[in-house]
Parts: structure tokens; sequence; C-alpha cells
């Protein structure tokens, strides 16, 4: 099973009106999320992180594929600017 890298939930959290825990709910299946907290979350995941987690995954994808999605190594800006 994958594991989330630590401090993406916490980063996540920081930058929206959601906590840790409930962000941990909803990767972890426990709590079902709303369209536009959704589409929130897939605004951050890039903007905060420089991940692309689609809304669609967020509300309806597995644990699995959400956790996975979230484990990606960020892109660093060293290597993009080279």
């Amino acid at each position: 099973m994958k594991r989330i890298k630590y401090g993406v939930l916490k980063k996540l959290a920081k930058h929206s009106q959601m906590s840790a825990n409930y962000l941990s709910d909803v990767v972890n299946g426990h709590k079902g999320i709303t369209k536009s907290r959704a589409k929130e979350l897939e605004n951050l995941s890039f903007e905060a992180l420089g991940l692309q987690v689609s809304a669609i995954l967020w509300m309806f994808g597995p644990p699995e594929d959400l956790k996975a999605a979230l484990s990606k190594p960020c892109p660093s800006s060293k290597e993009n600017t080279a």
C-alpha cells in the first residue's frame, strides 16, 4: 500500500479551509467530498505541491490511486529551469 509523503496533507490543509485530518479521511475513503472542494483541491494540489490530481480522482478515485497520485515526487524548480 502506498504511503503519502510526510507533510503533503498538512501543506494542502494549510492552503485550504480543510483540516489535515479531514483530508486524511478523504484520501483513505472514510469521507466523501463535494464537487467544489474537489475542484479546490485539484487546483491546490498543483499550486502548492506541483501535482496534477484531478477533481474526479478526489471525488471518485479509489484510495490507492489517490495515495499514488499524492505520493509522486514534486518537480523541483531547479530541474525545470535547467
